[in-house]
């Protein structure tokens, strides 16, 4: 099983980030449209480490958290070129708190981050482009500070196909609000 935790988000955001879509300057892309922020990924896991996630998961405490769209911008390769478009969410110390929550409850299983956490949302993964032509047309979009409050994390699997990934909810931890 394929694995990682994130933070839901709304109709209402995903349908504004849907329409995001539409704007991105051309390239050969792929397009996300399960719009989540990541508060780590687990990678390959077995049914029974699966169970233990859910376990330590249970056990976390958050309150609800106020997130606000902030601005757009591009995640590069090693050797400089653009590999994902995102849009960045704002980090309030409830975020902090509940982002180190998880880590250490995930590391207590033996699992580590894979990088560091920067909160945004995966818009696309680019497969080829002009980069300084993108990057110089991506400038021009401006985003709505638009406001979410967080209620839940989500234990996803990931599933991936020729088709793009697919993803089934695992288990929904609701905020202590």
């Amino acid at each position: 099983m394929r694995l990682f935790i994130a933070l839901p988000f709304s109709e209402k955001i995903n349908n504004y980030l849907e329409g995001l879509l539409t704007r991105l300057p051309e390239a050969k892309m792929a397009l996300n449209h399960h719009f989540h922020v990541t508060l780590e990924f687990l990678g390959e896991a077995s049914v029974e480490q699966a169970q233990k996630i859910m376990e330590e998961l249970r056990e976390i405490s958050f309150p609800k958290i106020d997130l606000k769209l902030t601005e757009i911008g591009v995640f590069k390769n090693f050797n400089g070129f653009i590999k994902f478009v995102w849009v960045g969410v704002s980090f309030p110390e409830e975020l902090k708190d509940l982002q180190k929550q998880v880590e250490a409850s995930m590391r207590n299983l033996g699992f580590k981050p894979d990088k560091p956490f920067t909160p945004h949302l995966t818009l696309a993964r680019i497969k080829f482009t002009d980069d300084e032509l993108f990057e110089n047309e991506l400038k021009k979009i401006k985003i709505q500070n638009l406001e979410e409050t967080i209620d839940r994390i989500i234990l996803f699997e990931s599933i991936l196909s020729q088709q793009g990934a697919s993803y089934n909810e695992l288990l929904t931890v609701k905020a202590n609000d």
